[in-house]
């Protein structure tokens, strides 16, 4: 398996796409969350409503954005709009190699599929890490340059409070990639993995959520939707500004339970699915 692992991690590591996605996670945190949202807030203080004009208290807007809460900015950030990023670097990890005709090869050449399954895992769970460590760092240097021009002090999280949001990150990040890494399994391939994903999160999701409110069954099916349990998760880290807060909030406890049962199920899922499918 360490073998395995080794071939895997470097291959993710020479692959143009995967880069890519590290630099469109950057991209999303430092315009699209910091960059976006100050811009909003000296709209607010120059009297305009801007396109944030239902946040009424601009204060406590301005200390979302500053150093000190950096873990639940980026991990509510990243509950919502990382699920796709993640989605797609577990489909490209398990799913490539049924387009390129490699696997069969390398299945024939190695322990088993459990170990090639094994080492694939892994690779995607430092690549995650990294992408986690990258998403933070690039939130502490955006909220840093925030709080300069904000004239406001500089106040950093403590150290047990940042591997903590480290970890819900690399959670829910987690979760999101299992899904396209079972679903590429499924499809033995990306493209209709990538697709469907990217439907069901973008859409579904969505849908799925904004008629909860109709059908108790409904209800019921929204509380283990990945993105709700995830923002419920990233919650546990802080205070959010009141136009960022679900109404229903999901218990934090029952969110990191969710994300790890999908974890879980469906990586146990694909790794039945690869012992006993032909590879074609």
């Amino acid at each position: 398996m360490a073998a395995s692992f080794s071939f895997e991690l470097l291959k993710l590591r020479k692959r143009v796409a995967v880069w890519a996605l590290g630099v469109i996670l950057v991209f999303m945190v430092a315009f699209f969350d910091y960059f976006q949202f100050y811009s909003s807030i000296v709209s607010l203080q120059e009297g305009d409503t801007g396109p944030t004009g239902q946040i009424t208290n601009v204060q406590q807007f301005e200390e979302y954005l500053l150093p000190g809460n950096i873990t639940v900015n980026v991990a509510g950030l990243l509950s919502f709009f990382g699920g796709p990023i993640a989605l797609i670097l577990g489909a490209l990890s398990a799913g490539s190699e049924y387009g390129w005709g490699t696997l069969k090869t390398a299945l024939t050449q190695r322990p088993g599929r459990i170990n090639v399954l094994a080492g694939k895992l892994l690779a995607v769970g430092v690549v995650l890490f990294v992408f986690s460590l990258l998403a933070l760092g690039t939130g502490a240097i955006s909220s840093y340059v925030v709080a300069g021009l904000l004239e406001e002090p500089v106040n950093w999280p403590a150290a047990e409070e940042i591997l903590k949001g480290l970890g819900i990150i690399w959670l829910i990040l987690g979760a999101w990639a299992s899904v396209g890494i079972f679903l590429s399994i499924l499809f033995q391939g990306t493209a209709l993995a990538i697709g469907l994903g990217l439907m069901y999160g973008l859409a579904i999701e969505n849908l799925i959520f904004g008629f909860s409110d109709q059908s108790k069954v409904i209800e019921a099916i929204s509380k283990v939707l990945l993105t709700r349990n995830g923002g419920g998760l990233a919650s546990s880290l802080g205070q959010t500004p009141q136009a960022f807060s679900s109404p229903d909030p999901v218990d934090p406890a029952q969110a990191a339970l969710v994300l790890g049962g999908y974890v879980l199920v469906l990586l146990l899922m694909t790794a039945l699915l690869l012992r006993q499918r032909d590879v074609v």
